[in-house]
């Protein structure tokens, strides 16, 4: 009898741990659209430029990236290098890359394995990494 009921004792313990243990899988995709989210709310007006606005000449202080409207309609944040390394601050960058590519906000690498695009931005060759904000709308 008390066989059976440390094996209940211990088969509900495991449950509570599997069940902990897979909310925590999920934490960490969270976390990572969480912190984007919250340096885009924090910084768009002020560290990230709007492509072909007129405004955009004026020198920006840490310049994180630029936002844009694509050909369907789409809103899109380029974030550079160090504005995205920013953003997910505290967070593993590469296993937060995978996480974006994951939710389809971030392209998937391309054959030579990057993740960052080189795009013409106000006539200059600038490697970015291109986010799909309504990508990352969904996923919150």
């Amino acid at each position: 009898m008390l066989i059976k009921r440390i094996n209940t004792i211990i088969s509900r313990e495991l449950m509570a741990l599997t069940s902990q243990l897979e909310e925590t899988g999920d934490e960490e995709p969270r976390q990572v659209l969480n912190s984007l989210v919250d340096f885009i709310d924090k910084h768009e007006v002020s560290r990230l430029v709007a492509i072909g606005n007129s405004a955009s000449q004026i020198p920006v202080k840490n310049l994180a990236g630029y936002t844009r409207i694509d050909p369907e309609g789409a809103k899109q944040y380029l974030f550079s290098s160090p504005g995205l390394r920013e953003a997910l601050k505290g967070l593993d960058f590469k296993r937060a890359i995978e996480v974006l590519i994951e939710k389809g906000i971030l392209p998937p690498a391309r054959a030579d394995g990057k993740t960052s695009r080189l795009e013409r931005i106000n006539g200059k060759m600038t490697r970015v990494y291109i986010i799909n904000y309504d990508a990352l709308i969904e996923n919150i």
